[in-house]
């Protein structure tokens, strides 16, 4: 097996393949020079759905001429299995010595199957070490068009077989996402019936009033994905029509968060077995973690940015000033979880269920996916303008140096994904990525790393990639999974370098209005930052510069 991209395996993997009454049998004999490093854990069949990220294979099957392959299969060294479709049935041994292991699958086929896409990889060390594959096919997406053929039948008329499967299951794929296309585009044209609301400031009044009137829920996914959300609303609500009495509105919201943490309510974090000054991932762990910091900290530490750099804001600056030791107290509770890598970046840390134990009591670790770093980087950018902490700043910069060196940017765009991995998968999804695209603009805003000209990049993978449908948008940086993505929303801000893709947005928000989008009936905070995001976007094309991203 090859190394994906280049073809040079730095371990040997051979794979043999043998078909015989109707049953394929792929064998895969690995080579692991040292097997005391072996990442490869027991669970029950099924249970583990990130076996990904140990070392294991993926193996893949399409048989007919459908987009998305049958049967998937992931089988770790130790004989661990998870998968989807047929491939949760297929048998599986496995074996291991001193210098490898091996694995066995035996895949059932109908007997009049004359050719198939079989996709197989070897994951070295899990996503993040080496990847091998049998064919130029990356493990994700699965694109079956993209699968080796394997012809079962010999004769003259095998390759004509194959040539005949590769057409019918390009032209399955191709129809398929075409009559997604055309559906949303339907959907589109709801954007231009009469009645449809077009002033979006004027709207996102009516719904942050309607959301003042919610209590707030100590729940973190409440917190994180609805109160932050509304509180970058109102920040930007403020920042769209200079009136302060949004910033006024805002204060006891942000008291309230503020007696949430585990000190504020003498609450035990689950990790550490003591209350912490931050705020604790209740739904699965009852735990800190970087993201559940920075996503609730993030819009507070905005507002008080915002209030002590404005002159005409300096009556509210005792009250922002009040939060500064508190603000600093959460982002250096996950100090210890800092590391510093050797090419000048740096990363955090975060509790997991994969990976050594490194820095926690128990359980293991990995470093940070991209989007649960830069949630609390966001606010360690503010944080540093407003303290002159100087290792604020330092680990910003690393923040920014780890993001564009892992990303691709070799070409006039800008593209990278969630989880850093040895090779490029779908691209990070519009939602998760927004927090990238804010996190590289703040960058720019204080002179950290990324530049004028990485936005542009990003702009052109907007205009590029994610519409590459036309007016369609994307679900990834990469331009996969296209649909009604309203969360393009909070990426308008990029629509500066590319004015033509602010129209289509505003056609995504309103089509989602017309069809009463339950994001915009004035309870979620996601829906409410969508639409001022896109105000400031148009604040943007006219030239004005917000204060914060």
């Amino acid at each position: 097996m090859r190394r994906i991209p280049d073809g040079k395996p730095g371990v040997r993997t051979r794979y043999r393949l043998a078909y015989e009454k109707s049953v394929i049998r792929v064998r895969v004999e690995a080579e692991d020079p040292c097997m005391l490093d072996l990442i490869a854990t027991v669970s029950d069949p099924g249970t583990d759905h990130v076996l990904y990220e140990e070392d294991c294979i993926q193996l893949a099957l399409c048989t007919g001429a459908s987009a998305q392959p049958e049967g998937m299969l992931l089988l770790n060294a130790r004989g661990s299995r998870t998968g989807s479709g047929s491939g949760m049935q297929w048998a599986c041994r496995a074996s291991s010595s001193a210098h490898g292991w091996t694995l066995e699958v035996d895949i059932p086929l109908s007997a009049s199957t004359g050719c198939l896409g079989l996709s197989l990889h070897r994951f070295f060390r899990g996503v993040k070490g080496e990847i091998q594959g049998i064919g130029s096919n990356l493990p994700h997406p699965q694109i079956a068009s993209r699968f080796p053929c394997l012809v079962l039948k010999t004769g003259r008329r095998a390759r004509q077989s194959a040539d005949a499967w590769r057409k019918a299951v390009t032209a399955h794929e191709q129809a398929t996402e075409n009559a997604i296309v055309e559906s949303v585009s339907a959907r589109l044209k709801k954007a231009d019936q009469p009645g449809v609301p077009d002033n979006f400031t004027t709207l996102s009044r009516t719904l942050a009033e309607r959301r003042f009137a919610r209590e707030i829920n100590p729940n973190e996914s409440f917190l994180c994905w609805n109160e932050a959300h509304f509180q970058h609303a109102v920040i930007n609500l403020w920042d769209i029509t200079g009136d302060r009495s949004w910033l006024e509105l805002l204060i006891p919201r942000i008291q309230a968060v503020w007696t949430l943490t585990g000190e504020a309510r003498g609450a035990k974090d689950a990790m550490w077995g003591k209350p912490t000054p931050t705020w604790y991932n209740d739904t699965e762990t009852g735990a800190a973690c970087t993201l559940v910091s920075g996503a609730i900290l993030w819009p507070i530490t905005r507002w008080m940015r915002t209030v002590l750099e404005i002159p005409a804001l300096s009556d509210l600056a005792p009250t922002a000033r009040k939060w500064i030791e508190p603000a600093c107290r959460v982002l250096d509770f996950h100090d210890p979880e800092w590391i510093d890598l050797p090419d000048g970046s740096g990363m955090h840390l975060e509790p997991y269920n994969k990976g050594p134990q490194r820095v926690y009591p128990r359980g293991g670790s990995r470093i940070n996916p991209l989007n649960r770093e830069f949630f609390l980087t966001l606010p360690m950018i503010h944080m540093a303008a407003l303290t002159g902490n100087a290792e604020y700043r330092r680990k910003v910069t690393a923040n920014a140096r780890y993001f564009v060196s892992t990303s691709d940017i070799s070409s006039r765009r800008f593209e990278w994904e969630y989880l850093v991995g040895a090779c490029p998968a779908d691209g990070e999804d519009l939602s998760h990525g927004a927090c990238q695209v804010a996190f590289a603009e703040q960058c720019r805003m204080d002179g950290i790393v990324l530049t004028t000209t990485h936005l542009k990049k990003m702009a052109n993978s907007l205009a590029e990639l994610v519409f590459r449908h036309g007016d369609v948008p994307a679900e990834t940086v990469r331009g996969y999974y296209p649909g009604l993505r309203v969360a393009v929303g909070a990426w308008s801000r990029l629509a500066r370098f590319r004015p033509e893709v602010l129209p289509k947005v505003r056609r995504i928000l309103k089509t989602a209005l017309v069809e009463q989008d339950k994001l915009f009936d004035g309870s979620e905070g996601w829906g409410i930052r969508l639409l001022t995001d896109t105000v400031r976007a148009e604040q943007y094309l006219q030239g004005k510069t917000p204060c914060t991203a």
